[in-house]
């Protein structure tokens, strides 16, 4: 006579996060909050650019699940300074992480609050004159000091950014990507 098997629960994957990205910059801050973070959930970054669309996002998210019970999710972070592209980002079945004008702006909601009208090239003279740290900033890179205001800022660049309407310029919806990884921190 046989044994019987033990019946093992099915395993279940760790929820994975796609942030699909316009650039290096936004490459790096991801990069900045898995660092930070450390959740038990797997954070990819794809820097696709313009390319962006529904086809590209599905097909990266059929690719990194391996059974119709894993949790997959898609995150656009993207600057909305470009019209055609802000609409074409509308149009994804994904979350959009977008700033407008740009990336930076999110970047300085975490020393100061900003409600008029901004362009990215004040965004970057605005950032660089904020504080010390953010003197020598270059796109594409964080450094270790700029990594710490922004990780120690993140609640009250949240709060600023929730109180501008997200249509208009200046806006961020990053803290929506934050608001997510918070409530996985709170699960563990």
């Amino acid at each position: 006579m046989g044994r019987n098997r033990i019946q093992r629960p099915a395993r279940k994957m760790k929820p994975i996060f796609i942030v699909f990205c316009e650039g290096e910059t936004e490459e790096a801050y991801v990069e900045m909050l898995r660092q930070y973070y450390r959740l038990p959930i797997q954070i990819r970054t794809k820097v696709t650019g313009n390319q962006i669309s529904s086809k590209l996002i599905q097909r990266h998210m059929k690719h990194e699940s391996i059974s119709p019970r894993d949790s997959v999710s898609a995150f656009l972070l993207y600057d909305l300074d470009v019209e055609d592209v802000a609409k074409k980002l509308r149009a994804c079945n994904a979350v959009l992480l977008g700033s407008n004008p740009c990336i930076e702006f999110w970047f300085i909601l975490h020393v100061a609050e900003r409600k008029a009208f901004v362009n990215t090239e004040e965004c970057h003279r605005l950032l660089k004159q904020s504080l010390p740290q953010w003197a020598n900033f270059q796109k594409g890179q964080l450094t270790d000091a700029q990594k710490e205001i922004l990780w120690n800022n993140n609640t009250q660049a949240s709060k600023r950014a929730r109180a501008l309407d997200s249509n208009r310029n200046p806006s961020s919806t990053v803290y929506l990507l934050l608001d997510e990884l918070n409530k996985h921190r709170s699960l563990t």
